[in-house]
């Protein structure tokens, strides 16, 4: 503002007073107190707006604290149950990569992308085909009907050569 703006408004702002009567010192005492008072009443509204921002913002920033627990937890969570997925993904593979090593190629190829369980099912049938899978894998002998009888190659034999370990997997031999 200019000096002459600035002189317009301080007079604008003093009470109308003729040149020969003294303003009334009372009633300028009585208006300053007026606008202190309001002056006062804003700095008070102002301060409570101010403390209600305040904690507004706490309490936000405290919901978030409790929203950053709460993900925090959950991802702990989800870090726990991806460690044990990825466990069982691999307890599978190589359950059905075991499974899988005793068949052949076109049982491979036909039954491989089942699941786990029927691929069991499937190798419980298969050994229950050959015999049973009773026979020890170092003495595999197999009859023509591909049974295994303990490395022999016959029921008889076994019960005869070595009564003992059929005895064990058979019980009495009839014959």
């Amino acid at each position: 503002m200019t000096e002459e703006s600035q002189a317009s408004t301080a007079e604008e702002q003093q009470p109308a007073v003729s040149s020969d009567e003294k303003p009334d010192v009372g009633s300028i005492i009585a208006e300053s107190k007026k606008y202190r008072q309001r002056a006062q009443a804003a700095e008070e509204r102002l301060a409570a707006i101010e403390k209600a921002q305040r904690e507004a913002e706490e309490a936000k920033l405290a919901e978030q604290g409790e929203f950053k627990e709460l993900l925090a937890k959950r991802e702990a969570e989800l870090e726990a149950l991806s460690v044990k997925a990825s466990e069982w993904d691999n307890y599978q593979a190589t359950r059905k990569d075991a499974i899988l090593s005793g068949w052949t190629d076109d049982q491979k190829e036909t039954f491989g992308d089942l699941s786990l369980d029927k691929l069991e099912a499937l190798d419980k049938q298969f050994k229950t085909e050959r015999g049973g899978g009773k026979a020890p894998q170092d003495r595999p002998g197999e009859s023509k009907a591909g049974q295994k009888f303990n490395g022999y190659s016959s029921l008889r034999e076994w019960a005869i050569k070595d009564k003992e370990s059929f005895r064990q997997r058979n019980g009495d031999y009839p014959g």
